[in-house]
């Protein structure tokens, strides 16, 4: 069985270099996967999943501490819910916030603490696969005070306006919906060509950018609308 196993996926491989010779699409394709590979996408994509979930519960902590010392606490699970934070990790912080009124501060600067130290390790990694991406050697990359101040700015700027788009969604029609998945696309959209142009790259040219920010902006607002409004309603 392992040998006709083996036979088989030869001469699955042999067609599809033949393909890859004849048609275009086929050998871009192949290069899609060659540079996957190469640059150990798979393994840098579980770093940023890692790195981004924990920036955002560190933005979410701080905005809590923030929102406790002006509003009160009774406004901190609209935050939790807008910013799609649910589970233990939310009990806690809502649980923290109506303790006493010290503890409104104390959020405020252990958020803003982990808000930076978790910025900075998320940049280094988007650093990181940018030069991976881009062909760049790992000792040509550094990571400067202007690039991390410039991602963490975005992204916590990106993670608000999606919350802000989420409780659109939540209060609005069908008509206040679809433009907020549209407006989600084009905040997307521009937001990553602004953290893509601080990070390490090959060319300086804007125009390059722009394929990696449609793809980004389509596959988030894609992956939201699937969770929000397809899965919900299977489980």
């Amino acid at each position: 069985m392992r040998n006709r196993a083996q036979e088989v996926a030869d001469r699955a491989g042999h067609w599809f270099e033949v393909r890859r010779a004849e048609q275009p699409p086929w050998d871009l394709a192949g290069l899609f996967y060659e540079r996957d590979r190469e640059a150990f996408a798979s393994v840098l994509g579980a770093a940023i999943a890692l790195r981004l979930f924990l920036f955002i519960v560190s933005v979410a902590l701080l905005a809590a501490g923030v929102i406790v010392t002006i509003l009160g606490a009774g406004a901190v699970d609209g935050l939790l819910d807008s910013a799609n934070i649910g589970g233990s990790v939310a009990d806690q912080v809502a649980d923290a916030t109506t303790r006493s009124s010290t503890t409104a501060v104390f959020l405020v600067l252990l958020g803003l603490w982990l808000t930076l130290t978790t910025g900075r390790s998320f940049t280094k990694v988007l650093a990181a696969c940018s030069a991976a991406a881009w062909g760049l050697r790992g000792r040509d990359v550094r990571m400067t005070l202007r690039m991390a101040t410039s991602v963490v700015l975005l992204i916590a700027l990106l993670l608000a306006v999606a919350g802000v788009l989420n409780r659109i969604r939540d209060i609005g029609g069908l008509t206040l919906g679809t433009m907020s998945w549209f407006a989600t696309a084009a905040v997307v959209f521009v937001a990553w060509f602004a953290v893509s142009w601080a990070l390490p790259r090959g060319s300086q040219d804007p125009g390059a950018l722009l394929p990696g920010a449609l793809l980004v902006s389509v596959s988030i607002t894609g992956l939201q609308f699937f969770m929000q409004f397809y899965l919900p309603s299977r489980i």
